[in-house]
């Protein structure tokens, strides 16, 4: 069911803090089971009447895994985009290691270190953009819609374009 592809894309998905995901899978277990509950009764009414009821009773049942949904969909992009991020911090490490260890003249080694601040300043300048959404999305589960999922899709496409800008900034220094 769509619930357990949820639940899957949730425990396979890096980046997104235990504190987070755990309650969310009880979450999906719950909803799951209030699903099943709701299939057996619509399965054994018989009239109209009780097949209306039942509509009417599933509603909110749809309406909280469609909030929940939006939010670990959040949750998703956010452990992606941390994960970028990291790898970001990693390979700044890596390439200021490798550019320490080069034999360069001191012209060559005052550009690279100019262009190695510009890189640090960029890193800094995502992390001032990267930490409060994180923090806002972490610090109120549930109840997301489809425009806080878009909204937030839309806050984190500046810090992606900033990944890439000094992803390409460390292969020129790299050079």
């Amino acid at each position: 069911t769509y619930i357990d592809i949820l639940d899957t894309l949730l425990t396979q998905g890096k980046g997104i803090p235990i504190e987070n995901k755990a309650p969310e899978r009880v979450s999906l277990s719950l909803i799951r089971e209030k699903v099943q509950t709701h299939r057996s009764a619509a399965q054994s009414a018989q009239d109209r009447f009780a097949i209306d009821k039942e509509a009417t009773n599933f509603l909110a049942t749809y309406q909280e895994l469609q909030s929940h949904t939006y939010y670990i969909l959040s949750l998703i992009k956010l452990g992606d985009m941390q994960i970028a991020y990291d790898k970001l911090l990693v390979t700044r490490s890596v390439v200021k290691e490798f550019m320490e260890s080069q034999p360069l003249s001191t012209a060559v080694r005052a550009e690279k270190e100019r262009g190695f601040d510009e890189i640090e300043r960029n890193i800094q300048l995502i992390n001032n953009t990267f930490s409060p959404i994180k923090s806002q999305i972490y610090s109120s589960p549930g109840n997301k819609s489809l425009s806080d999922y878009s909204q937030l899709s839309s806050s984190l496409s500046p810090v992606y374009a900033q990944i890439n800008q000094v992803i390409s900034f460390l292969e020129e220094v790299r050079k």
